[in-house]
């Protein structure tokens, strides 16, 4: 279950309307969501997760395809960039609490 993320979480102007980057979270710290309506960068806080490490992947959501960035230790903060930007080049990043090996299950299911 995710709830809406603090504008707290995300280190970032967040923009307006259209653009405006939105945030789901767990409550727990288990695995956040950040989408970029026009693959706008942001940086979000690392350390509200739980656990050591994070995992991080991008959702295309235009052909349902994953791309995982990698890991990264769960200290200060971590920005991140769409692979593109611009009008139709929306992303989700989905974030893990990477406590457990790489070859593990993420929130969602990756693609074959």
């Amino acid at each position: 279950k995710a709830a809406h993320a603090r504008r707290a979480e995300i280190d970032a102007d967040a923009g307006e309307g259209g653009e405006h980057i939105r945030a789901a979270a767990a409550p727990d710290g288990s695995f956040r969501f950040v989408y970029s309506p026009m693959g706008k960068g942001f940086t979000i806080k690392a350390g509200k997760f739980t656990g050591s490490r994070i995992k991080a992947q991008w959702f295309n959501p235009r052909d349902a395809t994953f791309t995982l960035i990698g890991e990264y230790p769960t200290l200060g903060s971590q920005s991140f960039t769409p692979p593109s930007q611009g009008r139709g080049n929306d992303w989700v990043l989905v974030v893990d609490g990477a406590t457990v090996p790489s070859s593990s299950p993420s929130v969602l299911p990756k693609q074959p």
